[in-house]
Protein backbone atom coordinates (compact mmCIF):
# COMPACT_ATOMS: atom_id res chain seq x y z
CA UNK A 1 0.00 0.00 0.00
CA UNK A 2 1.53 3.67 -0.65
CA UNK A 3 0.05 6.90 0.73
CA UNK A 4 -2.22 8.58 -2.23
CA UNK A 5 -0.88 12.19 -2.82
CA UNK A 6 -3.44 15.08 -2.16
CA UNK A 7 -5.09 16.77 -5.04
CA UNK A 8 -5.29 20.17 -4.09
CA UNK A 9 -9.28 20.41 -4.68
CA UNK A 10 -11.11 19.43 -7.52
CA UNK A 11 -11.02 22.51 -9.45
CA UNK A 12 -8.39 25.13 -7.55
CA UNK A 13 -4.96 24.78 -6.88
CA UNK A 14 -5.06 25.87 -3.37
CA UNK A 15 -3.50 24.71 -0.15
CA UNK A 16 -3.44 26.22 3.49
CA UNK A 17 -1.65 25.63 6.65
CA UNK A 18 -1.56 22.96 9.75
CA UNK A 19 0.17 24.01 12.72
CA UNK A 20 3.39 25.11 12.94
CA UNK A 21 5.35 22.78 14.13
CA UNK A 22 7.80 20.45 12.01
CA UNK A 23 6.66 16.50 11.50
CA UNK A 24 8.89 14.17 13.70
CA UNK A 25 10.12 11.04 12.46
CA UNK A 26 7.25 8.49 12.08
CA UNK A 27 7.76 6.01 15.48
CA UNK A 28 9.26 2.36 14.80
CA UNK A 29 6.32 -0.41 14.98
CA UNK A 30 5.53 -2.16 18.10
CA UNK A 31 7.34 -5.40 18.34
CA UNK A 32 5.48 -7.89 16.06
CA UNK A 33 3.70 -5.81 13.85
CA UNK A 34 4.36 -5.48 10.39
CA UNK A 35 5.16 -2.21 8.89
CA UNK A 36 3.20 -0.73 5.40
CA UNK A 37 4.10 -2.08 2.91
CA UNK A 38 6.20 -0.14 0.21
CA UNK A 39 4.19 -1.52 -2.71
CA UNK A 40 6.80 -4.35 -3.94
CA UNK A 41 4.70 -5.72 -6.35
CA UNK A 42 4.59 -4.29 -9.51
CA UNK A 43 1.35 -2.63 -11.05
CA UNK A 44 0.41 -2.74 -14.59
CA UNK A 45 -0.49 1.05 -15.81
CA UNK A 46 -4.56 1.17 -16.37
CA UNK A 47 -5.52 1.70 -19.81
CA UNK A 48 -7.19 4.94 -19.61
CA UNK A 49 -7.73 7.50 -17.41
CA UNK A 50 -7.40 6.63 -13.59
CA UNK A 51 -10.70 6.65 -11.88
CA UNK A 52 -11.11 9.56 -9.10
CA UNK A 53 -12.39 9.69 -5.77
CA UNK A 54 -12.94 12.91 -3.83
CA UNK A 55 -12.74 13.59 -0.03
CA UNK A 56 -14.50 15.64 1.82
CA UNK A 57 -11.89 16.08 4.89
CA UNK A 58 -8.34 15.74 5.62
CA UNK A 59 -9.55 12.29 7.71
CA UNK A 60 -11.14 10.96 5.13
CA UNK A 61 -8.51 11.47 2.88
CA UNK A 62 -5.91 9.73 4.95
CA UNK A 63 -8.14 6.63 5.56
CA UNK A 64 -9.03 6.67 1.48
CA UNK A 65 -5.40 6.30 0.86
CA UNK A 66 -4.72 3.14 3.26
CA UNK A 67 -6.87 1.31 1.87
CA UNK A 68 -6.48 1.64 -1.90
CA UNK A 69 -3.26 1.53 -4.43
CA UNK A 70 -2.34 5.05 -5.16
CA UNK A 71 -1.15 3.80 -9.10
CA UNK A 72 -5.30 2.68 -9.99
CA UNK A 73 -7.08 5.77 -8.34
CA UNK A 74 -6.89 9.64 -8.07
CA UNK A 75 -7.47 10.35 -5.14
CA UNK A 76 -8.33 14.19 -4.29
CA UNK A 77 -9.29 16.19 -1.38
CA UNK A 78 -11.59 18.76 -2.19
CA UNK A 79 -10.80 21.29 0.92
CA UNK A 80 -7.61 23.26 1.12
CA UNK A 81 -5.19 21.80 3.90
CA UNK A 82 -5.76 22.88 6.88
CA UNK A 83 -9.47 24.09 6.54
CA UNK A 84 -12.03 23.68 9.12
CA UNK A 85 -14.63 21.22 8.25
CA UNK A 86 -17.09 22.41 10.36
CA UNK A 87 -16.46 26.05 9.17
CA UNK A 88 -15.57 25.68 5.10
CA UNK A 89 -17.94 25.75 2.49
CA UNK A 90 -17.12 24.64 -1.14
CA UNK A 91 -17.99 26.91 -3.91
CA UNK A 92 -21.22 25.73 -6.43
CA UNK A 93 -18.32 24.87 -8.77
CA UNK A 94 -16.58 22.48 -6.42
CA UNK A 95 -19.81 20.61 -5.67
CA UNK A 96 -20.63 20.76 -9.16
CA UNK A 97 -17.19 19.07 -9.76
CA UNK A 98 -17.69 16.54 -7.42
CA UNK A 99 -19.91 14.67 -10.39
CA UNK A 100 -17.20 14.31 -12.05
CA UNK A 101 -15.76 11.43 -9.20
CA UNK A 102 -16.91 7.85 -8.88
CA UNK A 103 -17.11 7.86 -5.07
CA UNK A 104 -17.16 10.57 -2.86
CA UNK A 105 -15.60 10.23 1.00
CA UNK A 106 -16.69 11.75 4.01
CA UNK A 107 -16.08 11.06 7.82
CA UNK A 108 -19.73 11.42 8.82
CA UNK A 109 -20.70 12.09 12.14
CA UNK A 110 -21.90 15.87 10.93
CA UNK A 111 -17.70 16.90 10.70
CA UNK A 112 -17.79 18.03 7.46
CA UNK A 113 -20.86 20.06 8.07
CA UNK A 114 -22.18 21.96 4.59
CA UNK A 115 -22.83 18.20 3.58
CA UNK A 116 -26.29 18.80 5.69
CA UNK A 117 -27.45 20.82 3.04
CA UNK A 118 -25.86 19.38 -0.09
CA UNK A 119 -27.36 17.17 -2.49
CA UNK A 120 -24.68 14.47 -2.78
CA UNK A 121 -25.27 11.87 -5.18
CA UNK A 122 -26.42 9.02 -1.79
CA UNK A 123 -25.62 5.99 -4.24
CA UNK A 124 -21.51 7.09 -4.77
CA UNK A 125 -20.94 8.51 -1.12
CA UNK A 126 -19.20 6.59 1.04
CA UNK A 127 -19.49 7.42 4.71
CA UNK A 128 -16.71 6.31 7.13
CA UNK A 129 -18.65 6.21 10.44
CA UNK A 130 -21.46 4.13 8.90
CA UNK A 131 -22.65 2.36 11.54
CA UNK A 132 -20.24 3.67 14.30
CA UNK A 133 -21.93 4.52 17.90
CA UNK A 134 -21.80 8.33 18.02
CA UNK A 135 -21.45 10.48 21.05
CA UNK A 136 -23.99 12.96 21.59
CA UNK A 137 -23.70 16.38 22.91
CA UNK A 138 -25.73 19.11 23.99
CA UNK A 139 -24.04 22.79 23.29
CA UNK A 140 -21.61 21.74 20.59
CA UNK A 141 -20.98 25.05 19.50
CA UNK A 142 -16.94 25.99 19.98
CA UNK A 143 -14.05 28.31 18.76
CA UNK A 144 -10.36 28.31 17.93
CA UNK A 145 -8.21 29.89 15.83
CA UNK A 146 -8.95 32.70 13.65
CA UNK A 147 -12.48 30.88 12.31
CA UNK A 148 -14.51 32.17 15.59
CA UNK A 149 -17.54 29.97 16.83
CA UNK A 150 -18.76 27.21 14.75
CA UNK A 151 -20.82 24.07 15.35
CA UNK A 152 -20.26 20.31 14.05
CA UNK A 153 -23.74 19.65 15.31
CA UNK A 154 -24.98 17.79 18.13
CA UNK A 155 -22.69 14.31 17.65
CA UNK A 156 -19.70 14.38 18.33
CA UNK A 157 -17.95 14.23 14.84
CA UNK A 158 -14.35 13.27 16.35
CA UNK A 159 -14.70 9.07 15.71
CA UNK A 160 -11.22 8.81 14.58
CA UNK A 161 -9.51 9.40 18.01
CA UNK A 162 -10.85 5.58 19.00
CA UNK A 163 -8.51 4.60 17.05
CA UNK A 164 -9.94 0.68 17.14
CA UNK A 165 -13.53 2.22 15.63
CA UNK A 166 -11.20 3.70 12.79
CA UNK A 167 -9.12 0.52 12.39
CA UNK A 168 -12.44 -1.53 11.88
CA UNK A 169 -13.64 1.16 9.68
CA UNK A 170 -11.06 0.45 7.26
CA UNK A 171 -12.72 -2.39 6.24
CA UNK A 172 -15.98 -1.72 5.76
CA UNK A 173 -14.34 1.63 3.34
CA UNK A 174 -12.53 -0.87 1.48
CA UNK A 175 -15.61 -2.85 0.56
CA UNK A 176 -17.30 -0.16 -0.66
CA UNK A 177 -14.61 1.06 -2.94
CA UNK A 178 -13.81 -2.62 -4.02
CA UNK A 179 -17.54 -2.64 -5.33
CA UNK A 180 -17.54 0.17 -7.27
CA UNK A 181 -13.74 0.08 -8.07
CA UNK A 182 -12.50 -3.75 -8.18
CA UNK A 183 -8.72 -3.96 -8.33
CA UNK A 184 -7.95 -0.45 -6.86
CA UNK A 185 -8.11 -1.72 -3.04
CA UNK A 186 -4.92 -2.93 -1.40
CA UNK A 187 -5.85 -5.40 1.22
CA UNK A 188 -2.73 -6.23 2.39
CA UNK A 189 -1.64 -2.43 2.18
CA UNK A 190 -5.11 -1.79 4.62
CA UNK A 191 -4.48 -4.53 7.00
CA UNK A 192 -0.89 -3.44 7.74
CA UNK A 193 -2.16 0.12 8.54
CA UNK A 194 -5.04 -1.43 11.17
CA UNK A 195 -2.24 -3.68 12.30
CA UNK A 196 -0.41 -0.31 13.48
CA UNK A 197 -3.31 1.77 14.73
CA UNK A 198 -4.31 -1.00 17.16
CA UNK A 199 -0.56 -1.11 18.22
CA UNK A 200 -0.63 2.81 19.16
CA UNK A 201 -4.12 1.81 20.62
CA UNK A 202 -2.39 -0.05 23.04
CA UNK A 203 0.44 2.40 23.29
CA UNK A 204 -2.45 4.87 24.80
CA UNK A 205 -3.94 2.45 26.83
CA UNK A 206 -0.80 1.84 28.37
CA UNK A 207 -0.12 5.23 28.68
CA UNK A 208 -3.33 6.45 30.23
CA UNK A 209 -3.22 3.89 32.96
CA UNK A 210 -2.57 6.53 36.05
CA UNK A 211 -5.26 8.20 34.77
CA UNK A 212 -8.21 5.64 34.50
CA UNK A 213 -11.51 6.24 36.72
CA UNK A 214 -9.59 8.56 38.88
CA UNK A 215 -8.65 11.47 37.43
CA UNK A 216 -10.21 14.06 35.48
CA UNK A 217 -8.59 15.88 32.19
CA UNK A 218 -9.67 18.95 31.37
CA UNK A 219 -9.78 19.74 27.67
CA UNK A 220 -9.84 23.33 25.90
CA UNK A 221 -11.47 21.71 22.70
CA UNK A 222 -14.66 18.97 22.57
CA UNK A 223 -12.25 16.50 20.13
CA UNK A 224 -11.16 13.97 22.89
CA UNK A 225 -14.43 12.35 23.94
CA UNK A 226 -13.95 9.51 21.90
CA UNK A 227 -10.37 8.87 23.19
CA UNK A 228 -11.85 9.27 26.33
CA UNK A 229 -14.43 6.63 26.12
CA UNK A 230 -12.44 4.29 24.63
CA UNK A 231 -9.86 4.29 27.44
CA UNK A 232 -11.98 5.08 30.35
CA UNK A 233 -11.31 8.39 31.03
CA UNK A 234 -13.02 11.73 32.89
CA UNK A 235 -12.61 14.68 31.09
CA UNK A 236 -14.11 17.85 31.45
CA UNK A 237 -14.26 19.41 28.00
CA UNK A 238 -13.76 23.41 28.21
CA UNK A 239 -14.14 26.05 25.24
CA UNK A 240 -10.56 27.31 25.18
CA UNK A 241 -8.80 29.18 22.41
CA UNK A 242 -5.02 28.81 22.00
CA UNK A 243 -4.95 32.11 20.31
CA UNK A 244 -7.18 34.24 22.78
CA UNK A 245 -7.46 35.50 25.66
CA UNK A 246 -10.19 33.64 27.94
CA UNK A 247 -13.50 35.72 29.29
CA UNK A 248 -13.85 36.30 33.09
CA UNK A 249 -16.32 33.52 33.03
CA UNK A 250 -13.87 30.78 31.26
CA UNK A 251 -11.21 31.61 33.83
CA UNK A 252 -13.65 30.90 37.01
CA UNK A 253 -14.61 27.59 35.62
CA UNK A 254 -10.84 26.97 35.29
CA UNK A 255 -10.18 27.97 38.36
CA UNK A 256 -13.02 26.20 40.11
CA UNK A 257 -12.29 22.66 38.58
CA UNK A 258 -8.33 23.52 39.49
CA UNK A 259 -9.09 24.64 42.83
CA UNK A 260 -10.68 21.33 43.59
CA UNK A 261 -9.15 18.44 41.35
CA UNK A 262 -6.00 16.77 42.80
CA UNK A 263 -4.65 16.39 39.22
CA UNK A 264 -5.09 19.32 36.95
CA UNK A 265 -3.57 18.57 33.66
CA UNK A 266 -5.49 20.53 30.90
CA UNK A 267 -4.86 19.12 27.30
CA UNK A 268 -5.02 21.61 24.23
CA UNK A 269 -5.43 21.04 21.02
CA UNK A 270 -2.85 23.39 20.01
CA UNK A 271 0.50 25.07 21.83
CA UNK A 272 -1.39 28.06 23.37
CA UNK A 273 -0.20 31.77 22.91
CA UNK A 274 0.80 33.59 26.63
CA UNK A 275 -2.63 35.39 26.58
CA UNK A 276 -4.48 32.22 26.33
CA UNK A 277 -2.75 30.12 29.48
CA UNK A 278 -1.42 32.78 31.50
CA UNK A 279 -4.37 34.51 32.93
CA UNK A 280 -5.57 30.83 33.83
CA UNK A 281 -2.98 31.06 36.89
CA UNK A 282 -0.98 29.11 38.29
CA UNK A 283 -0.89 25.38 39.13
CA UNK A 284 -2.40 24.03 36.17
CA UNK A 285 -0.26 21.85 33.94
CA UNK A 286 -0.94 22.21 29.81
CA UNK A 287 -0.07 19.28 27.46
CA UNK A 288 -1.02 19.84 23.82
CA UNK A 289 -2.37 16.78 22.29
CA UNK A 290 -2.69 16.71 19.08
CA UNK A 291 -6.73 15.91 17.80
CA UNK A 292 -5.42 14.65 14.16
CA UNK A 293 -7.44 16.11 12.30
CA UNK A 294 -4.93 18.50 9.95
CA UNK A 295 -1.06 17.81 9.38
CA UNK A 296 1.63 19.54 11.72
CA UNK A 297 3.49 21.67 9.06
CA UNK A 298 1.77 23.95 6.89
CA UNK A 299 0.61 22.86 3.74
CA UNK A 300 1.31 19.25 4.91
CA UNK A 301 -1.06 16.94 4.73
CA UNK A 302 -2.24 14.88 7.60
CA UNK A 303 -0.41 11.56 8.00
CA UNK A 304 -2.59 10.17 10.94
CA UNK A 305 0.08 7.42 12.38
CA UNK A 306 3.37 9.51 12.70
CA UNK A 307 0.78 12.06 14.26
CA UNK A 308 -0.92 9.00 16.30
CA UNK A 309 2.81 8.19 17.81
CA UNK A 310 3.16 12.11 18.74
CA UNK A 311 -0.10 11.89 20.86
CA UNK A 312 1.50 8.94 22.71
CA UNK A 313 4.30 11.39 23.97
CA UNK A 314 1.87 13.80 25.02
CA UNK A 315 -0.16 10.62 26.82
CA UNK A 316 2.67 9.52 28.41
CA UNK A 317 3.56 13.21 29.62
CA UNK A 318 0.50 13.81 31.05
CA UNK A 319 0.93 10.25 32.90
CA UNK A 320 4.05 11.66 34.45
CA UNK A 321 2.20 14.11 35.51
CA UNK A 322 0.09 12.58 37.14
CA UNK A 323 2.42 10.38 39.02
CA UNK A 324 4.26 13.30 40.41
CA UNK A 325 1.37 15.14 41.66
CA UNK A 326 -0.11 12.41 43.50
CA UNK A 327 3.34 10.69 44.67
CA UNK A 328 3.91 14.15 45.85
CA UNK A 329 3.27 15.56 49.89
CA UNK A 330 -0.17 17.61 49.59
CA UNK A 331 0.40 21.35 50.66
CA UNK A 332 -1.16 24.79 50.04
CA UNK A 333 -1.86 24.71 45.96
Amino acid sequence: MKRSAVGWGLLLMQACGGGAESPAPEPEPAAGVPAAPRSEREVEAPAGPLPRIATLSEVAHWAVGAVVSEEAVRVELLPPLGADPGEWQPSGAEVAALAEAELIVANGAGYEAWTATAALPAQRLVVLTEGQELIERAGAVHSHGREGAHSHGTVDAHTWMDLEALAASLEGLEAAIGARLPGVVDPEGRAAVQARLRAVDADWHRALAPLRGSHTVATSHPAFAYLGRRHGLRLLELDLDPEAPPSPDQVAAVRAWADAAPVDVLWWEARPSGEAFLPLGGGVHHVVVDPLEHGLGEGEPLDLLVQAGRVTAALEETAQIVRELTEAPTGPR
